[in-house]
């Protein structure tokens, strides 16, 4: 019987004392050993890594900023400008609405008629 001389669990062998150290005690198993060029290989890649994550990040930064500017130019173009009667209101146009409804219509009875799946109207 092997004993834990942290906890003072109680185990059948070796193998059952090394997993319970591994799991609960946050010990490294026997096998854990990482060479030091392997670490200092990892370490390099980590700094590239870091860097492209950097680099990218002030890439990201410039075109948020670049959509902010964009969308606050269109919020302004959107602003009615004018109270009076005399002014023309941007609005709902709907004679284009009338116009793409009609043509997606067409495309659908198009699309419909030589369709193998779906039925013929």
């Amino acid at each position: 019987m092997e004993r834990c001389p942290i906890c003072g669990a109680t185990f059948r062998n070796k193998a059952g004392l090394a997993g319970h150290m591994r799991q609960k005690h946050n010990q490294p198993g026997g096998n854990a050993k990482v060479p030091a060029e392997t670490l200092k290989e990892i370490q390099e890649k980590l700094s590239r890594l870091e860097a492209k994550l950097s680099q990218r990040q002030d890439g990201l930064e410039e075109l948020r900023e670049a959509v902010l500017h964009e969308l606050k130019g269109l919020r302004e173009e959107l602003k009615p400008r004018s109270k009076g009667p005399e002014a023309k209101q941007k609005g709902f146009d709907w004679g284009i609405a009338l116009g793409l409804g009609a043509l997606f219509y067409l495309l659908w009875r198009r699309d419909r008629s030589t369709s193998k799946v779906l039925p013929s109207t």
